[in-house]
């Protein structure tokens, strides 16, 4: 497991420490390697789009804003950070730019553990003031959801929500999935060693995206930040 840090840690011994706390045990408190506060272009330009979506991206009022653009579905950046033992944490809000047709399908997410069609991802729906907590399985991406439904946590366009997912490992070599939204615990779940194994995916993410083509669907990030187990 490695990873590439920009703030808090910049040593190379951040790397060792990515990797053993893999191995370590395992509490719901995290150790940040990587933050960005969105605040500059060279920020910004850390998160690299996924894919060959059709997105825009912008940098106004020092956060990260993107927009989908026409026949995509959903816009995706990664972090620099490369692992599968983390904790991803954002502010994101879905703006009113987003078309009146489209805005109560339309999410904005955090994702961890993703690869090639696979991974775990934390969704909400601020129009609906609904969450999900998904698997995206690795053969064909199809959707499982681990936990849904509405929460008054989840809030409206134009209106933070904070976002953390953690996907730490569990005593028996599996993962624990934990989803929380703006403080609170929305669901969570454990898969064991071999549902785990079958996704090998590294990569921490950022999206804002629909079921469907949302042409015009545009939100802000800011405030990112992934971390890994604290061993005590």
């Amino acid at each position: 497991m490695a990873a590439t840090m920009r703030r808090p840690l910049r040593s190379t011994a951040a790397l060792a420490v990515l990797g053993s706390l893999a191995l370590a045990a395992v509490a719901l408190a995290a150790v940040p390697i990587y933050s960005n506060d969105m605040s500059t272009a060279a920020d910004r330009k850390e998160l690299t789009k996924v894919g060959k979506a059709r997105c825009s991206r912008s940098g106004q009022a020092k956060v990260l804003k993107a927009r989908i653009g026409k026949q995509t579905a959903e816009c995706t950046y990664r972090t620099p950070v490369i692992g599968r033992n983390v904790e991803i944490v954002a502010t994101e809000r879905l703006l009113t730019g987003t078309p009146d047709a489209i805005r109560k399908r339309v999410f904005v997410g955090v994702g961890a553990r993703l690869g090639n069609n696979g991974g775990y991802e934390l969704v909400v729906f601020p129009a609906k003031g609904s969450f999900q907590l998904r698997k995206h399985s690795p053969s064909d991406g199809a959707v499982t959801l681990l936990a849904h439904g509405e929460s008054p946590r989840v809030k409206d366009l134009n209106k933070a929500n904070k976002l953390r997912l953690q996907t730490f490992p569990s005593s028996d070599g599996g993962v624990r999935i934990s989803a929380f939204v703006n403080g609170a615990r929305v669901g969570s779940a454990t898969e064991g060693p071999d549902a785990a194994a079958k996704l090998p995916g590294r990569y921490t993410t950022i999206v804002v995206g629909s079921s469907k083509a949302a042409k015009g669907a545009s939100a802000s990030f800011d405030d990112l930040q992934v971390g890994v187990p604290n061993p005590f």
